[in-house]
């Protein structure tokens, strides 16, 4: 197994040409990204919290998610290789940032969904490009299932993997860039991790442009726990039990290219098994604000995003307790097309792993 321990010219060539290439199609796909106040958004939560807090607002395109990205650079990468014909499996956004880079490439695109995907992100994914040259088929009941089905379907399309690959690491890391051209002097960045693409990205671009000075932290929901496990038996582990309720992509294990990223990161660290409570109770004072606000009609942010919002909690509480909850900190926002919001009642504890190599 390779061993990743600083950033090499081809790292970072490739880091650079997926800016190019995000940078160039941002007008494309309406990128509107911006860091705000996190009491823009999350008023009562923010007031709780204290502290100097940011949102960044990653989802707010017509993908509604931050993953329009690593698409867009995958997929250029592929038609550059001279393929016409791509295919990706996906509950939701990333499949809908693959329709954005199939329409903006003109390429073909077959998009294989869980059963289990709300009908709302399936739709929306063919609501991207209408008329277009997208196919989508449904199978299996979870995203493993779906992947399963387009690596022996191989005639689909050529695929793009929804988060173990190094194009598409690159292209979601463009985020690092964006959030330091607003706000140069964050400190901490928080964001949910599943597959791990958003990690990876972050945190190899982040020691490109030799920012190792800022903390990552990847919130784990209780349950998909990959990235702990991983990290603490030193190779690929599944999750115990993939949370279905915060985005029913949920996927069973990190990928390997992630592994080899982030288990050689240095300021780096695991919230490991945020709770359904505290989850919910973030989702309490969100449906408040957004009542309280008249913005019931506005789409809310996903429940993936909420994850990742609700462990600023434990990243907050943990700075303080260093004298450092002065420092910015900033969560993203990584998807804001949610049908609907989870239903969440039970209970469980949360705890912080700091990784170290």
């Amino acid at each position: 197994m390779s061993i990743i321990t600083e950033p090499t010219p081809k790292t970072i060539a490739r880091q650079e040409e997926a800016l190019m290439v995000i940078n160039g199609y941002k007008a494309e796909v309406d990128d509107r990204f911006r860091v705000e106040p996190l009491e823009v958004e999350f008023p009562s939560f923010a007031a709780e919290l204290g502290g100097n807090i940011w949102l960044a607002r990653a989802g707010d395109n017509q993908a509604g998610a931050f993953k329009w990205r690593g698409a867009m650079y995958a997929a250029y990468k592929l038609k550059r290789a001279g393929y016409e014909h791509l295919a990706i499996a996906s509950a939701g956004n990333a499949a809908r940032g693959a329709a954005l880079a199939a329409r903006a490439l003109n390429l073909s695109l077959h998009v294989v969904v869980p059963a289990t995907a709300p009908p709302e992100k399936s739709q929306g994914v063919l609501d991207l490009w209408p008329g277009g040259k997208i196919k989508l088929t449904k199978h299996g009941h979870d995203f493993n299932q779906a992947n399963d089905y387009l690596t022996v379907n191989p005639g689909l399309g050529r695929p793009i993997p929804a988060f173990d690959d190094l194009d598409v690491i690159a292209g979601q890391g463009t985020l690092m860039d964006d959030i330091l051209k607003l706000l140069p002097q964050a400190k901490h960045i928080v964001g949910t991790t599943g597959g791990g693409s958003l990690a990876a990205g972050i945190l190899s671009r982040r020691d490109s442009l030799d920012r190792g000075d800022i903390g990552y932290y990847a919130v784990e929901a209780t349950g998909s726990d990959s990235t702990s496990r991983s990290l603490e038996s030193g190779r690929l582990e599944p999750a115990t039990n993939p949370n279905q309720l915060y985005g029913r992509s949920a996927v069973r294990a990190l990928g390997y290219h992630t592994l080899e990223i982030i288990r050689n990161s240095d300021n780096f660290t695991v919230i490991a098994n945020v709770s359904d409570a505290e989850i919910a109770r973030l989702i309490d004072s969100y449906i408040y604000d957004r009542q309280t606000n008249l913005l019931e009609q506005v789409t809310p942010y996903e429940p993936t995003t909420l994850v990742g919002v609700a462990g600023l909690a434990r990243v907050v509480a943990n700075l303080r307790r260093q004298g450092r909850d002065e420092e910015p900190v900033v969560v993203i926002g990584t998807g804001h097309n949610a049908p609907l919001l989870p239903q969440v009642t039970s209970r469980g504890v949360s705890q912080i792993m700091s990784w170290q190599k």
